[in-house]
């Protein structure tokens, strides 16, 4: 996809977002974009996010929160302090849609740390309950420290990405 396609998906999401209510939090930190020969990927890390199946969502109606398409919250554990939500939006460059139903692979290194070993994300794909199909996105509430630095890569398909972001705080 060419940067002026990517540029017209990136500006229909935050649009989507914007209009939503959600990722409006200042404590939302964008994250950066990396480009493959096939996609298209931006980190963001935000607060953790309540994290929904089908059937909650079909139940409850939550405003809020994430629909869980494939995968699933990450060891069940409840959002706390070190909980920040970990989001990789993947973009074919042919198409300039979001690419669904992918296998990536995530590890993120907190290169805040001194030798910090890389970390597996156990990785679901997901979409915001308000936003819809327009916020496909691959991640996980993950336990990283407010403030510290993080390497993500992310792999798909043999292509690799590797982006960088500040936790928040």
């Amino acid at each position: 996809m060419g940067s002026a396609m990517f540029a017209v998906a990136a500006l229909t999401l935050a649009l989507a977002v914007a209009a939503s209510g959600a990722g409006t939090s200042p404590r939302a930190v964008p994250g950066l974009r990396a480009t493959t020969r096939s996609y298209d990927f931006t980190l963001t890390l935000g607060m953790p996010e309540q994290m929904w199946t089908l059937a909650q969502v079909k139940a409850m109606h939550p405003k809020m929160g994430e629909l869980m398409l494939m995968g699933s919250m990450a060891g069940g554990m409840p959002m706390g302090d070190t909980q920040r939500h970990l989001e990789v939006h993947i973009y074919s460059r042919a198409t300039g849609k979001p690419v669904a139903g992918a296998d990536p692979t995530i590890s993120i290194v907190d290169t805040s740390v001194k030798n910090a070993a890389p970390q597996k994300v156990p990785v679901a794909e997901m979409e915001s309950v308000r936003i819809g199909p327009a916020d496909l996105h691959y991640g996980n509430n993950v336990e990283l420290t407010g403030g510290h630095t993080y390497r993500v890569i992310v792999t798909l398909n043999r292509q690799v990405a590797v982006l960088q972001a500040t936790a928040p705080m």
